[in-house]
């Protein structure tokens, strides 16, 4: 079986998200859309416990895990369903959270091209099947800080225990990168701060690494990749950027990233980059950095930008999509007219009379005419004076 690539997350139980199911496109990104207090932080949250299931941490939730809860339920339910060709592969897991997470059901199965299931896990409060793995044709006594999936399943000779493993610890959690000046946290953190100086293979989670990741571009992938990576910055900051640097500080063990402009020999350091661009930077970064397996996943990917700017991101996590699974959590009208396709990408979060969200597809010609209408105005903001 080839690799596994996320097709649709299921989450109950989380806060406002009582019954949820999120479909993710094959070759574009997933937008969801909503104002504040609709879910969109929630879903976050949701695939970063997730996480957890991949990595073994996930019972080590203790302190503040009944604050997920949606109002009067004791239970959360997180399941995936991702594909492999015309084979679909299902996870589900339901935790009670009142006093920590312990997990009290688990399933896998897989569906064939005609519809059939093949149950290959179950796991009912302390007892766990694996029905397809001869060493575990009997039941197998479990305590809730167990994760049958990850602590029997992905021990077992059964692939599709493996790839559901790698498709979860591949899904990478972005939240906004924290571009706050330096003189507002008393010293350069995040993005701003000089890098360890150390391979990076990908962008932190938090940013922190963003000079090392742009060392890497800059030194690592060869010329034709670098080019590529200045085009994309040139295409959010403008043409009178002159390129991106990395001088190091040996003594310090340390690297700084730059913006040289052209026409003049001086380099502006991180902590002297404008917010928007600093973040526009880590989104280049990301993408020109990312794997070819698992899930992006950005919450607030606006953070202040310049519609031009804007709108080279939503090229990017477009051409990102189609080798990945691309979630996006946005409250930003000017990134939904952004897109390509905002019809065929976008979703819309949508809280009812009891506070539980609704997943809404839009009406297309109504969103087009919404669209059209933002792309005016954004067209008289870049039109020259």
């Amino acid at each position: 079986m080839s690799a596994l690539r996320l097709t649709e997350l299921h989450v109950g139980g989380v806060r406002c998200l009582s019954d949820v199911t999120i479909s993710v496109p094959s070759a574009a990104p997933r937008v969801l859309f909503g104002g504040n207090g609709t879910g969109k932080s929630s879903v976050v949250e949701a695939l970063q416990l997730l996480t957890r299931v991949g990595d073994g941490t996930f019972s080590m939730v203790q302190v503040g895990a009944s604050s997920l809860l949606e109002h009067g339920a004791s239970r959360i339910t997180l399941g995936i369903t991702a594909s492999s060709g015309a084979t679909e592969v299902r996870y589900q897991l339901r935790a009670t959270a009142t006093d920590g997470l312990a997990v009290d059901f688990e399933k896998v199965e897989t569906v064939d091209a005609s519809g059939q299931a093949t149950l290959l896990l179950s796991r009912v409060e302390d007892t766990l099947e694996m029905p397809t793995v001869p060493e575990f044709a009997r039941s197998v006594w479990l305590r809730p800080s167990h994760v049958a999936l990850k602590d029997f399943g992905g021990h077992s000779e059964e692939p599709v225990f493996r790839q559901l493993v790698e498709l979860i610890c591949g899904i990478e959690v972005f939240a906004p990168l924290d571009t706050s000046p330096a003189w507002v946290k008393r010293g350069a953190t995040g993005p701003r701060a000089s890098a360890n100086l150390e391979p990076a293979k990908r962008l932190a989670q938090d940013g922190h690494n963003l000079a090392s990741a742009f060392h890497a571009l800059r030194n690592e992938l060869g010329d034709d990749h670098w080019n590529e990576t200045m085009a994309l910055v040139r295409a959010g900051l403008g043409q009178h950027i002159e390129t991106v640097t990395t001088p190091a500080d040996s003594a310090a063990g340390t690297l700084s990233l730059r913006l040289k402009y052209r026409g003049t020999s001086d380099q502006v350091p991180a902590v002297g980059i404008s917010s928007g661009s600093l973040a526009y930077l880590g989104w280049v970064a990301l993408v020109r950095l990312s794997a070819d397996s698992g899930a992006v996943v950005i919450d607030d990917v606006d953070q202040g930008l310049h519609p031009r700017a804007l709108t080279s991101v939503a090229r990017m996590f477009e051409e990102l999509a189609v080798k990945r699974p691309v979630i996006i959590c946005t409250r930003s009208e000017r990134f939904i007219a952004s897109l390509r396709d905002p019809a065929n990408a976008a979703h819309w979060l949508e809280v009812n009379d009891a506070r539980r969200t609704r997943v809404r597809s839009p009406n297309p010609a109504a969103l087009q005419g919404w669209v059209e209408r933002l792309r005016v105005v954004d067209d008289c903001v870049l039109a020259p004076g």
